[in-house]
């Protein structure tokens, strides 16, 4: 039986996956070419989308996964909330 630090993680992991699931399809993917470094600028034109548009959806991102910076948000995907 797992003790209760890894029951609490293994807890916390699944509400931080249920949280990206929970985002729209062009917040995933604005999610994800910001966790691989791309600049909000290039994500714009990589999506056809104004960089408004960009920042626009990283702050419900950030919102939503109760994160405050790109950190943090690489973090929370590296606990095991994967890029649904």
């Amino acid at each position: 039986e797992l003790d209760p630090a890894k029951k609490r993680q293994a807890s916390e992991h699944r509400e931080a996956a249920q949280r990206v699931a929970d985002l729209s399809e062009r917040e995933r993917e604005v999610m994800k070419l910001l966790v691989e470094a791309t600049a909000p600028k290039t994500i714009a034109k990589q999506l056809g989308i104004s960089p408004k548009t960009v920042d626009f959806h990283l702050q419900h991102i950030f919102r939503k996964l109760d994160v405050r910076s790109r950190t943090e948000l690489a973090r929370l995907l590296a606990g095991g909330a994967g890029l649904a």
